[in-house]
Parts: C-alpha cells; sequence; structure tokens
C-alpha cells in the first residue's frame, strides 16, 4: 500500500516538474522587473536580424527619425472644444514628454525581447485581465480602472511596454508618439473614430457616403442598409420629420398595421439599451409635445435621433434577435480590418409590439436585470443562469440550423455563402463612410462591436457600433464544439503583436545600414545624417503596417482579413466589392 502511496506521489511531484519546466521554457516568459534607473545590460547580438548592432549609435538615430508629428485636428475625437487634457493625471500616471526616448533606450539594448514576449499595459479588470495575463506579462499590474485619486501622479510608465490595452481614451491624456504609444508599441483606441461611433455622426457619415452611390444603387443603398434617421437637434432634419414623416396619413395608416413605426434613441454616449424608447403611443405623444408637433424645431438642442423602427424582424421562436458581430480595425496606416463571428442576442420574452416592456422590443433589454436575480437564487422566467444565458445567446451556427429547421432558409452553408459575407461588405461600407478622420499611427488599433438585425425576409441592417464592445464571461458562447469565443481577444493579440513586431523587424534592418554607413564613430560622438528629412520620411513609409512573413497571423487564428490597403483593385476588399464599385 505504501509502494502505491510513493508512486503516486512521484507520479504528482513528476507533473508538476514538468509543469514548471514548460512554462520556464515558454517563449512568453516573464522577465525579471526592470529599473529603468539602471542601465539595461546589453544581450543583442550583431548577428541577428531582430536587434541593432551597435546599440549606443542605433539609439541616437532612433532619436532622429521616430519624431512625433504635430497633433492632428482629429485626434481629441471631435470632442467640441478639442481640449487636450495633457496635465491631468490619467490612471495616476505622470507627463513624460520624453517617454519615447526612454523607449529608444530599451529598443536599442533589448529589441529582441519584442520578438519573444508580450508585455502589457491595462487597466482592465477579472476575465479580460486573465486572458490578456494567459498571452504576456502584465508589466504595470498596480493600474486599474476608475483608480481613485486620478490627479495625484504615482506611477511613471515602464519603457518596456509591447501594448498599452486600456478602456477609456488614454490618448485624451497621453500624447499618442511621445509620452506613450510609441511607434514600435501598440495601442487599442483609435484618435479620430467618433463618426464611428456614435449613432448620430455615424447616421450622417453613411448618409454622405451613400450619396457617392446614387447612380450605382447596386454598389450601396442607404435604404437597404441603414434605417432611415434624423436628427432632432438639426432644424432643417426635426421640421423634414415632422412635416414629411411624422404628420402624414402614410404615418398613421402604417402605425394602424405595425404598431411602432419609430423608434427614438440619444444621439452620444449610452449603449446597451439605454436611452433607447420604441416610440409607441406614450412615447409619441411626449415627443409631439415637447416639440410642439415640430414648432420648436431648431429651439431643443438636445442631441436625439428618430430611427425607423424594423417593423418586420426575423423572429426566433416568436422572439426578436439581432447580432453582435466583432471587427478588428489592426491598422488605419494603411488600413487593415479583420472579421469575427460574435453571437446571436434572442430576447428573453415573446415579441410584442403592443407591450409597454421594452425587453419584448429591444433584445439587449432585461437580460442583466434577470442574470442579477438568478444570481440570488431566484427563477426569472423559471430559469436560472444558466438556462437564461442559453435562451439569451445563440452561436451563429445555432442560428443557422433553426432557419433550416423552420424552413425560412434552404442551403446548409448559408452562414459562409450569405451571412458571413453581408456581414464583411457591411464593415467594408462603414468603414469608407467613416475613417476619413482616422489619425493615421501605425500603432493604434480598435475592436469594434457592431449590432446588426435581420427582417423578416433576410435584409440585413446596421444598427448600432460600439468601439468598446462588452467582452462578458456570459456572452463567452461557442463557436464550435472546441473553441471558446475569449479567441476574439486572444487572437487580437496575435494580429497586434505580429504587425508591432514586422515594423520593428525592418525599423532595425534599415538603422543597421545607416550605423554602418557612419562608418567608424564612436559611441559618445554625436551622430549628424545627411538627407535628415528624406530619411525622416523613409522611416515613416518603413513604419507603415504590413505583415513581414515570420510575423504573420497563427494559421489557426479566428480573425478573417477582408481589407486590406496594401493591395490592389478588388483584392484591397477580399473580392467583396465589384470593381466598378472602387
Amino acid at each position: 500500500m505504501r509502494k502505491q502511496q510513493v508512486l503516486v506521489l512521484l507520479g504528482i511531484l513528476l507533473f508538476f516538474y514538468f509543469v514548471i519546466l514548460f512554462y520556464a521554457s515558454s517563449s512568453l516568459s516573464v522577465t525579471p522587473k526592470i529599473d529603468e534607473k539602471v542601465k539595461y545590460k546589453q544581450v543583442n547580438s550583431a548577428s541577428s536580424p531582430y536587434v541593432f548592432d551597435r546599440p549606443s549609435i542605433a539609439e541616437k538615430v532612433l532619436n532622429l527619425l521616430d519624431v512625433p508629428e504635430p497633433v492632428p485636428k482629429d485626434y481629441f475625437n471631435n470632442d467640441n472644444p478639442p481640449v487636450p487634457r495633457f496635465q491631468e493625471g490619467y490612471l495616476s500616471l505622470t507627463w513624460n514628454e520624453n517617454y519615447c526616448k526612454e523607449v529608444h533606450h530599451y529598443l536599442a539594448l533589448r529589441s529582441d525581447e519584442v520578438f519573444r514576449q508580450a508585455h502589457f499595459f491595462s487597466d482592465r479588470y477579472g476575465h479580460v485581465r486573465r486572458i490578456m495575463k494567459g498571452f504576456g506579462v502584465d508589466i504595470m499590474p498596480e493600474i486599474r480602472e476608475y483608480m481613485e485619486d486620478q490627479d495625484i501622479r504615482k506611477y511613471d510608465l515602464k519603457p518596456n511596454i509591447h501594448n498599452f490595452f486600456v478602456s477609456g481614451p488614454m490618448h485624451k491624456y497621453q500624447l499618442v508618439g511621445q509620452s506613450f504609444a510609441c511607434t514600435f508599441q501598440a495601442y487599442d483606441h483609435i484618435p479620430g473614430h467618433a463618426l464611428f461611433n456614435r449613432k448620430d455622426l455615424l447616421s450622417e457619415s453613411v448618409s454622405t457616403y451613400s450619396k457617392k452611390y446614387i447612380d450605382r444603387p447596386h454598389c450601396f443603398n442607404f435604404s437597404n442598409f441603414f434605417p432611415e434617421t434624423w436628427l432632432l437637434h438639426i432644424k432643417s432634419q426635426c421640421i423634414d420629420f415632422f412635416n414629411n414623416h411624422f404628420n402624414t396619413k402614410e404615418y398613421f395608416d402604417l402605425k394602424a398595421k405595425y404598431k411602432i413605426i419609430y423608434i427614438r434613441k440619444l444621439g452620444k454616449g449610452p449603449h446597451l439599451g439605454e436611452g433607447v424608447n420604441p416610440v409607441n403611443e406614450e412615447e409619441e405623444k411626449a415627443i409631439r409635445e415637447e416639440y410642439d408637433n415640430g414648432r420648436k424645431c431648431g429651439e431643443i438642442k438636445k442631441n436625439r435621433i428618430i430611427q425607423k423602427f424594423i417593423y418586420n424582424p426575423l423572429l426566433i421562436d416568436g422572439r426578436k434577435m439581432d447580432f453582435r458581430v466583432y471587427m478588428l480595425i489592426a491598422s488605419v496606416n494603411p488600413l487593415i480590418a479583420y472579421y469575427h463571428d460574435g453571437y446571436a442576442k434572442v430576447s428573453l420574452t415573446p415579441y410584442d409590439v403592443t407591450s409597454t416592456e421594452k425587453s419584448t422590443l429591444i433584445t439587449n433589454v432585461g437580460f442583466d436585470e434577470y442574470l442579477e436575480q438568478a444570481a440570488q437564487g431566484e427563477k426569472p422566467l423559471g430559469m436560472n443562469a444558466k438556462q437564461l444565458r442559453e435562451a439569451h445567446f445563440w452561436s451563429f451556427e445555432r442560428i443557422q440550423e433553426y432557419l433550416l429547421k423552420v424552413g425560412k432558409i434552404t442551403d446548409p452553408n448559408w452562414l459562409d455563402n450569405y451571412l458571413r459575407p453581408s456581414f464583411k461588405k457591411a464593415f467594408i461600407h462603414l468603414l469608407r463612410a467613416t475613417s476619413g478622420p482616422f489619425v493615421k499611427f501605425s500603432q493604434t488599433y480598435e475592436l469594434v462591436g457592431a449590432d446588426f438585425m435581420l427582417d423578416d425576409d433576410l435584409n440585413l441592417w446596421i444598427i448600432e457600433c460600439n468601439t468598446k464592445p462588452r467582452l462578458q464571461p456570459y456572452t463567452m458562447v461557442y463557436k464550435s464544439d472546441r473553441e471558446p469565443f475569449f479567441s476574439v481577444i486572444s487572437d487580437e493579440f496575435d494580429i497586434v503583436f505580429a504587425l508591432a513586431r514586422s515594423r520593428l523587424k525592418r525599423a532595425i534592418k534599415y538603422i543597421n545600414k545607416i550605423v554602418n554607413d557612419l562608418g567608424d564613430i564612436g559611441n559618445d560622438d554625436p551622430v549628424e545624417l545627411s538627407d535628415l528629412e528624406e530619411k525622416i520620411q523613409e522611416f515613416r513609409e518603413i513604419t507603415k503596417n504590413r505583415f513581414e512573413p515570420e510575423f504573420q497571423p497563427k494559421p489557426f487564428n479566428t480573425f478573417s482579413k477582408f481589407v486590406d490597403e496594401n493591395l490592389e483593385g478588388p483584392e484591397r476588399y477580399a473580392g467583396l466589392i465589384e470593381p466598378d464599385c472602387l
């Protein structure tokens, strides 16, 4: 008996020994904490294409070539007025205008680290931070979202950060390319994305974009893409809504048949159903009273929009449904974008246009409340927490199986032949309509969550976008039997790090040539470059994003690329857009 116990104990010890050995040899091993006051120990070897030949000289060349450009007008996401907050202590961080020079020093001596490891700065919490830690090293774990005493500057950013993965717009408090998010780092927000993120600006942008295709409706037809929208704080649109739509016989005829024809939303800010009100009898009365049936158009400046309600939605077991789909804007210099499946949100209560309960008409309303009740031991709607999640969150495959079963579709490959290509085409048009103001830093990227609906005729409608999509554990539905949905985060990192490493590899090759051309120069000698402005432009060109062969995303990456402005013609959009539409 003792012999068996000893063998079991030895087996357990061997198991833990091999686990430790595996992690110790992992390419994402944790590096010792570095004191920035101490010079980095030089470990580089000139025989590698991933290190600088002469670090001291290379650092000086980097400081000459990698200079920040003036802050563009769209940097502050169309804030009105555009107010820089660089002197505020966001996340209790100090302001250091020489931060990127410190990063140059780190890279000159330890560039190999960027190719072997993944270092994060983040204020995220919970499961998102755990996924991040599974991919790399949390460099400053003391940082948290909504930290107290944000105006008290306690922390200096460490130069060995590779990816800023933060919840808020850090670029409003720190300057991209100077005090954080340097050229060979990555940052998960794109300055200038307001047209994409706000409901009011998104509507205006898509409407303006559609005018380019008036004579080519097969390319893009606004009326079959985005529900017709009026911005009530704009006098002309407000008058048009009341005079030509809200006060017409056509409206009252439609209302008699479909009950709800419009939906009111706040133009800026809230998501998750907040500020969204279907225009039922009560809401219609309130709108008519507040705007004096249109006579006060131009006087009321509240940012509200009225949008046509999809009054013939596709129903799942009698319940309303919409899709949450993800797009990774991996680069804006040039534009590179990827698609990822999301999930379907199915209302927990039957669709009823006569009901005053918003949860019957808006799919993401009510779930959190029910889930909280279930956590307290209750059974709302007769379901526990697991049953609520299964009823509310459906995979795309599950939706396809249902539609095949009820005879709504007949193609067993409907997802690949229709739905996914339709999502990608919609994203292409959204990008073409809204990406103009994106500030073109190579180091910025953004994960976007977009909500789509299918009507009963299977026409696809874009509802809204969110550049801070909610990634909660209970939304982690399975794309297949083997693949959990948290791949959205880990595979996003795979792409972003591949681009950052590609930028750095090209820069190392370029700077090593310059250093070698300088000849016999001492480490303490000043460095002067002939044709400096020309070299700065060349440096900016080689640090534009494209993948080096050895840094392509992994073959099993669950994102699929559908935009790459490095390519020409239809291939730029994965063959999804006809040549005459370009």
